[in-house]
């Protein structure tokens, strides 16, 4: 089933919400593909949000970022398995601001925050390799995003405005050195950046004054280096490069732009109104798009309701000419804030406001489940035995 919208068509008001829910009674008939919760892990007890979420190029690894700090894990056969290292290992004084790891090292993640440091680590032995920051200045940049090139050569890092003035700082890894930085081509805060995926010197970035600017970082000069610039009309959220140079991006009103980066087109837009349609959901302003991601040479998105504590979860294919129903995700219990996708064995990891990262596999899967009540009750059981113990 393939749907198809009008670019020009407006959101719905939201002034108004309503009550979402489905809108068709038989909805494994639009979604035939249904993903069950395989795995679930409560990364804390408190109530903490996971912002942040990457993988390693071989998704045997999975690192959040929690507030202020960092959980590692083992991906194993039958689930995650935390990393345990030292107690002051991957905790900051400020929130997280981006996670990635190396392309081509399992082993080395960096973790920036809005501090304006990048922080570089290995994780054979829990030390931290590194810590990249602009000190040319008294004043510290705030580190918005980051992204890590195909040769594990370049940092490329957007920051908040600060002083009128918005930065892209550019950082050589191997050299542990400031390139250098721009400061000419966004208004406002740098949102996300993302290098190509085979092009290691084409790097986009995107920000909150509506610009996507494409950038050959080979170049010394802003001026030489700025290939293009491509207007949303919008305040842009996030990027995801995909096969023949197509660029998507999702605004922060969630809607979804389609470019083509070497005729500088835009080839499709979707607006909020348009992915709820195509979720079959009612209300637009509980629908978001958590994330794009590839699934061989074709594009996906994660998109969730946030009603109901974001039961509704379902993933949509997209093209320059419409969107197509791919999967259902069913008994999610949280609103989510970042998705990963494996699609060598077409596994979703999806984390958000209940501090839960949750594994999800195809089909009716035994699931093993770690949830906060189930944390709090053997947290009592083990205060209950401890204190049974005591001959006092």
């Amino acid at each position: 089933m393939s749907l198809d919208f009008d670019v020009n068509l407006d959101s719905e008001s939201e002034d108004e919400p309503v009550e979402d829910g489905d809108t068709i009674k038989n909805i494994h008939e639009v979604f035939r593909k249904q993903f069950s919760i395989s795995y679930s892990e409560c990364a804390s007890l408190k109530k903490r949000y996971i912002t942040h979420a990457a993988n390693s190029v071989d998704f045997s690894k999975i690192v959040i970022g929690i507030d202020k700090e960092i959980q590692i894990y083992d991906v194993t056969s039958s689930g995650l398995s935390k990393y345990v290292g030292k107690n002051d290992f991957g905790r900051f004084d400020h929130p997280i601001s981006g996670i990635k790891f190396f392309n081509n090292d399992n082993n080395l993640i960096c973790c920036s925050t809005i501090s304006g440091e990048i922080h570089m680590y290995d994780l054979r032995n829990f030390k931290k390799v590194f810590t990249f920051e602009d000190d040319t200045e008294v004043v510290v940049k705030p580190v918005n995003c980051f992204d890590i090139n195909a040769s594990d050569r370049l940092i490329a890092a957007g920051t908040d405005e600060l002083n009128h003035e918005v930065y892209l700082l550019f950082f050589d890894i191997r050299e542990r050195r400031l390139m250098g930085g721009f400061f000419e081509s966004h208004q406002e805060e740098v949102t996300d950046v993302k290098f190509h995926p085979s092009k290691q010197d084409k790097v986009a970035s995107c920000s909150t004054d509506g610009l996507i600017n494409i950038f050959d970082c080979s170049k010394e000069s802003e001026d030489d280096a700025l290939l293009y610039s491509l207007n949303t009309e919008d305040s842009a959220s996030k990027l995801k490069w995909h096969n023949n140079d197509k660029l998507s991006c999702i605004t922060n009103t969630n809607d979804l732009h389609l470019y083509d980066v070497n005729t500088q087109d835009l080839m499709k837009k979707w607006t909020r109104s348009n992915i709820t349609d195509a979720m079959k959901r009612k209300s637009v302003i509980d629908c978001n798009i958590v994330d794009c991601h590839n699934i061989g040479d074709e594009m996906m998105f994660l998109a969730t309701s946030n009603y109901n504590k974001g039961e509704c979860v379902r993933s949509l294919k997209f093209n320059e000419k419409s969107i197509d129903p791919l999967c259902d995700f069913i008994g999610n219990t949280q609103i989510l804030r970042a998705s990963l996708y494996n699609e060598k064995d077409d596994v979703f990891v999806t984390c958000g406001e209940g501090a839960l990262i949750t594994i999800w596999k195809e089909g009716v899967v035994s699931s093993t489940v770690s949830t906060k009540e189930s944390m709090k009750e053997e947290s009592s059981v083990k205060k209950k035995l401890k204190k049974k113990a005591n001959p006092y």
